[in-house]
C-alpha cells in the first residue's frame, strides 16, 4: 500500500527572530523520513506553514492517501476549509501551486487537527511531541 502519515510542527523564537519547521513522514506505519531546519524571520504561523509545506513538497509520485497530524488549526483551518489567509500571502500562494499538483498525484489528503503540547499518551500526542521537539531545537541552530 501506500498511504502516508505526517506529523508537522513549526516553532518561532521571538528573542532570536528565527524559526524551525519539523516533519516525519510514515509510510504504512514505517517511518521513511525525518527533517527539520532553522530560518530567518517570520512568525510561528511561518514554521507551522513552512513544515506542511515541505513535508508536502517530498511528494513526487503517485499515493493512495496522506494524513496531515497538526496542531495547527490555522494552517489546517487555510488548507482545508477556505479559511482567510491574512498574512504570509506569497507563502500561500506557493503552496497552493504546490498543492493543487500533489492532487493530482494523490486523491485523498486530509488534515486532522491534535492538541499540541499534550501530556496524553497516545501515538499522536507522541509524535506531535517529537516534531514540535524537533522545530524548538531547529529555531534554536
Amino acid at each position: 500500500m501506500n498511504n502516508y502519515v505526517i506529523y508537522t510542527d513549526g516553532a518561532y523564537s521571538s528573542s532570536r527572530k528565527q524559526g524551525g519547521s519539523a516533519f516525519v513522514i510514515f509510510k504504512d506505519g514505517e517511518k521513511v523520513m525525518e527533517w527539520s531546519k532553522c530560518w530567518k524571520g517570520g512568525t510561528n504561523n511561518t514554521a507551522e506553514i513552512f513544515a506542511i509545506f515541505a513535508a508536502l513538497s517530498t511528494f513526487k509520485k503517485p499515493v493512495n492517501s496522506i494524513t496531515i497530524y497538526s496542531d495547527s488549526q490555522y494552517c489546517l483551518g487555510c488548507i482545508f476549509n477556505g479559511w482567510t489567509r491574512r498574512a504570509n500571502v506569497k507563502i500561500w500562494k506557493a503552496f497552493d501551486k504546490m498543492f493543487e499538483n500533489l492532487k493530482t498525484l494523490c486523491p485523498d489528503i486530509k488534515g486532522i487537527h491534535i492538541d499540541g503540547h499534550s501530556k496524553e499518551k497516545n501515538e499522536h500526542t507522541q509524535y506531535n511531541n517529537w516534531v514540535d521537539k524537533l522545530a524548538v531545537e531547529a529555531s534554536h541552530e
